[in-house]
């Protein structure tokens, strides 16, 4: 499951990578590209202006990588550090490395799986396309 999570992140890279030398590659390019490289852990958001050099988009705290994490209450809804800080609050709804989530097939050895080797405390089920959801 590391492994897809590395390959994930690797094609997000490449992805962004190829974005910025097509960017640089085409003279007359207009327009600002957003770049997005969604983590595990964390995720970075990246501008590309025509005529300044890319730049790392910071969060709200000033940093440049923002925890991804999020937590969904029927009062709050809490993003970055400060669902890191309330997940002890909202265990049952925080989420967190939920890109590792994306388009995996759902059965009850996978779920097994997550709440044994990540400590995940989320009750999943199926979706109508058989894949995991919350």
């Amino acid at each position: 499951m590391q492994l897809k999570t590395r390959s994930r992140r690797v094609a997000g890279l490449a992805t962004v990578t190829a974005t910025l030398i097509l960017c640089s590659l085409v003279g007359s390019v207009s327009a600002n590209v957003i770049g997005f490289d969604f983590g595990s852990t964390f995720f970075k958001i990246t501008l590309v202006q025509p005529g300044n050099p890319f730049q790392i988009v910071e969060n709200t705290t000033s940093k440049r990588k923002t925890e991804s994490q999020f937590t969904i209450t029927n009062e709050v809804r809490l993003f970055g550090a400060d669902s890191f800080m309330g997940t002890s609050r909202f265990p049952k709804t925080t989420f967190s490395d939920v890109a590792s989530l994306f388009a995996m097939p759902y059965s009850e050895e996978t779920v097994k799986a997550l709440h044994a080797d990540k400590f995940v405390l989320n009750d999943f089920v199926e979706d109508e396309r058989g894949l995991i959801a919350v």
